[in-house]
């Protein structure tokens, strides 16, 4: 392995600490530490035999709390935050590194949805402004495909294909590497989703966001969701009072998934 063309086997952990700093996926087992503690671990390749800081490691440690927005949290006390403050403060302590290159593993393993969105795309404006190349090894890969620019995609094997995620996409290698029966890769959102096969197939007749749920509802109702009319056992229509079907107007979601769900066994027979 090479860090700017010089083996790491020919450099001291101290230099290798100041080109590449990593976040794990270990929780911090001190938890009396208080954030500024934390980033301060940072500074471990300036800071000499001692660990004494200097007026600049103060800085750096204040400079890298405020730009993954934890600045607020630098007295709190790490072991009181919530999983997504937690990791904030671990990108702060790796930025405080000052490195080039910024190599997470999982990083949003344990966030919410909102979380995940948030630190990624707070990895990106830090990777922009800091001109850091950012590595992150992920499972989460929806999430990711829409902040990165690069994926490094590991098949089954031992190729791995490189490329922008669209392009990936495009070419069938995302649906190939997590080739799974039943699952399907969707190009217009690049998200995942059960193929539907066998399952009685319906039409949304409509656009907008009003259309988008009623098709969600029939996925989850137990249906699969079809372009065509003439596909479709039964077609669901979006109007101002709600979605029709079966010449009747339902006006809410849960009404409209409780009234295909009890005719779904019906329907099914006859797909």
């Amino acid at each position: 392995m090479e860090l700017h063309g010089t083996p790491t086997s020919r450099m001291s952990r101290r230099q290798i600490a100041r080109i590449l700093s990593t976040v794990l996926t270990d929780r911090v087992a001190v938890a009396r530490l208080t954030c500024r503690d934390v980033v301060s671990l940072g500074r471990h390749p300036y800071s000499g035999i001692v660990g004494r800081l200097r007026p600049r490691d103060y800085a750096v440690i204040d400079e890298s709390l405020a730009a993954v927005g934890a600045g607020s949290l630098a007295e709190a006390f790490i072991g009181e935050l919530s999983d997504g403050q937690r990791q904030r403060v671990m990108v702060a302590r790796a930025l405080a590194q000052e490195p080039s290159i910024l190599l997470l593993d999982e990083p949003t393993s344990f966030l919410d949805p909102p979380g995940r969105i948030a630190l990624l795309g707070m990895l990106r404006e830090v990777c922009m402004a800091r001109d850091i190349a950012v590595v992150v090894c992920s499972h989460d890969i929806e999430a990711v495909m829409r902040y990165t620019d690069i994926l490094w995609v590991a098949g089954r094997g031992t190729d791995v294909t490189i490329g922008a995620p669209e392009d990936l996409a495009r070419n069938g290698c995302l649906e190939e590497a997590f080739l799974t029966e039943g699952i399907n890769f969707d190009l217009h959102t690049l998200t995942f989703w059960e193929s539907g096969e066998g399952r009685p197939a319906a039409t949304v007749i409509g656009a907008g966001v009003d259309a988008d749920l009623a098709r969600h509802t029939l996925t989850r109702s137990g249906y699969r969701a079809v372009d065509e009319p003439g596909d479709a056992v039964l077609s669901i229509g979006v109007t101002d009072g709600g979605w029709t079907v079966d010449d009747r107007v339902l006006p809410t979601l849960s009404q409209l998934h409780d009234h295909l769900v009890a005719r779904h066994g019906q329907d099914g027979h006859r797909a």
